[in-house]
């Protein structure tokens, strides 16, 4: 993963065992902000494949 940084940072509400299986995939490399990230991708791309139509959200 190329490095990433935001200066825009989101915080996501997750179950504490959710956050603990995840952390079982880290290493010293890999922090849980890569996993998080590589999930998104994942998703993202699932949702492509099934053909979900996206949605325009506005930011204030």
């Amino acid at each position: 993963m190329d490095k990433i940084k935001t200066y825009r940072p989101i915080h996501v509400n997750m179950e504490s065992d959710l956050l603990y299986r995840l952390d079982s995939y880290k290493d010293e490399g890999k922090h849980r902000s890569h996993l998080i990230h590589e999930a998104v991708l994942f998703y993202i791309s699932h949702l492509e494949k099934a053909g979900v139509r996206t949605k325009r959200w506005i930011s204030n």
